[in-house]
């Protein structure tokens, strides 16, 4: 690790983990994923960010599955008189009302609720739930481990505070800059892979968390630093001893 990091770590870092509220969270998604035998990882705040947007996909998953439920049994009357189409415009119209309460990303002109399913199945949550009548699709309610694909396969688009707590702040080709504001940290990620990140003693806006993220990808630690500094984001006591440690060339 960078010397001059190592500083900034030990004045301004908080343990992540230990976090009451992300200790508390970690458990629940933890639970989630082995109620439905889905593998997962907690080694850095990158794998929790991750996990939560998972973690929200099968939330916005359940919605529509306990949606399809509930209609047909408020329609049990004359449900099985009706053909397909009526079926489906009346799934369709009771979907409607539940997906503005559900968060999304549109890829393609698809409507995205579930990260981890492909385009065909987020198409047939928003548009044809009425196929979760057939046993082929009624079976992911309760199986779905070999239907999930990487979320990254969409990029990057889920990192808001929508779906996880933490915020992208910046991207450029295979890097980007989530910031979780609670804990006041910037995380950089490279190749899906955490690098580095920094915790600030004071709250940041988004511009200047935008234009530190560039600064560390683009340049070395000395210059990343220097705009902290200049950015006045470290505090009297570590500014000394950093500008002691970058006139003495130890990085």
């Amino acid at each position: 690790m960078d010397k001059l990091f190592e500083v900034l770590h030990k004045a301004y870092d908080k343990n992540f983990y230990k976090q009451k509220e992300v200790k508390a969270k970690k458990e629940e998604m933890e639970r989630l994923f082995k109620k439905w035998k889905i593998p997962y990882t907690f080694h850095d705040a990158y794998d929790y960010f991750h996990n939560e947007i998972i973690a929200k996909g099968i939330e916005n998953k359940q919605a529509f599955e306990n949606c399809h439920s509930e209609t047909r049994v408020k329609m049990v009357d004359f449900y099985s008189t009706l053909n397909y189409d009526e079926k489906r415009r009346l799934m369709n119209r009771e979907v409607e009302l539940i997906e503005p309460n559900l968060p999304k990303r549109v890829v393609d002109g698809i409507s995205i609720y579930v990260p981890f399913f492909d385009k065909r199945m987020n198409e047939i949550y928003h548009n044809e739930m009425v196929l979760y009548d057939i046993k082929k699709y009624g079976y992911y309610k309760e199986r779905f481990e070999n239907a999930m694909h990487d979320i990254s396969m969409y990029g990057n688009v889920f990192y808001d505070e929508d779906f996880c707590s933490a915020k992208k702040v910046y991207e450029e080709a295979n890097m980007f800059a989530l910031y979780d504001a609670k804990l006041r940290c910037l995380y950089f990620i490279k190749d899906q892979k955490l690098v580095q990140h920094i915790s600030f003693p004071v709250d940041v806006d988004i511009s200047t968390l935008m234009k530190l993220s560039h600064v560390f990808f683009h340049n070395s630690t000395e210059v990343f630093v220097n705009a902290l500094m200049d950015e006045q984001l470290i505090l009297p006591k570590e500014k000394k001893k950093l500008i002691g440690m970058l006139r003495k060339g130890i990085s």
